[in-house]
């Protein structure tokens, strides 16, 4: 990917952001770069990127936390911006919305983190955000000298409905054919090895991929405004059962910035063997400090105006 970070797809762009922890003159920095993003090491057939933020660094981790959480709400208030404006003001205000106003907003909190009162299972929460991490990641790093990204799908609004957790669709600048690269993404805790984890990922990707892709070809048909990326999208199963140099597959994990690997995805190659050509294997390790904390810290950086 790209070392130099390209914006991500921001729903309202030029709006200001709700900000909890006040550097940057009101603007963050990419999420990339507080997780100092750099290529990994460790396999010669996955490329993949490393990130990690541990807790010493107490600025950019208090940065990437209220990041994460202005963009999440940004991202399910999409279609509503006046809601996400109700909420992003009572931020920035330091009051707490009552009423209608909170009634308007609780529903774009509610199947990700719940309430104070009824929280959702952290397990859930955890899983969402690492998905949106490497949503924010992935739309940062979407200019390359041999692809350049078109179209990333990002986390389901519930976060526990099924299904799989991201494609990217990208089109190669020597020929302008456009490849996807499916991507299933985990979260990691506590104190066992990450393989076991990023082998449960391989193996879900491996037997549950054109389910994915069956349902991103059905449900995404009606959001897409592209007549060459809707054709791509009518030929996603196909081109993963035909073992087409355009299918890819990704794994990422977020965890504890103590697990960051020096090296992973040695493997991948095994449970993939017919991708085997340029960019068809990927992988990403977002390790930041304590991460249940982190998930945590965002979700209170959401819920302080509820």
């Amino acid at each position: 990917m790209s070392s130099s970070p390209a914006e991500w797809s921001d729903p309202f762009p030029g709006e200001p952001i709700a900000c909890t922890c006040h550097r940057g003159g009101g603007q963050h920095a990419p999420l990339s770069e507080l997780l100092a993003l750099r290529q990994g090491r460790g396999s010669r057939h996955c490329r993949w990127q490393l990130g990690t933020l541990d807790a010493s660094r107490e600025n950019e981790l208090a940065e990437a936390a209220c990041q994460v959480a202005d963009s999440t709400m940004r991202w399910r208030c999409r279609g509503a911006p006046h809601d996400y404006r109700v909420w992003r003001d009572a931020v920035n205000d330091g009051t707490v919305l009552a009423g209608a106003n909170r009634d308007k907003v609780i529903p774009f909190v509610y199947t990700l983190f719940g309430e104070r009162q009824r929280p959702k299972p952290e397990e859930h929460a955890r899983g969402w955000v690492a998905e949106f991490i490497w949503f924010r990641i992935a739309g940062e790093m979407g200019v390359h000298a041999e692809r350049v990204l078109q179209r990333l799908e990002g986390p389901s609004f519930h976060a526990t409905e099924p299904g799989g957790d991201g494609l990217a669709v990208w089109q190669r600048t020597a020929d302008g054919t456009l490849t996807f690269c499916l991507w299933e993404i985990k979260n990691h805790v506590g104190d066992s090895a990450l393989s076991a984890t990023v082998a449960r990922a391989y193996h879900q990707l491996d037997t549950r991929a054109t389910e994915y892709l069956a349902k991103l070809t059905g449900v995404e048909a009606v959001a897409r405004d592209d007549p060459e990326v809707d054709k791509l999208y009518a030929r996603l199963v196909d081109l993963w059962v035909d073992n087409s140099d355009r299918a890819g597959a990704g794994v990422a994990v977020a965890t504890h910035a103590q697990l960051a690997p020096s090296r992973c995805f040695s493997t991948m190659h095994n449970h993939f063997p017919s991708r085997t050509g340029p960019w068809q294997l990927e992988g990403m390790v977002a390790a930041i400090a304590d991460f249940a904390a982190f998930t945590r810290d965002v979700r209170e950086r959401v819920w302080i105006a509820l």
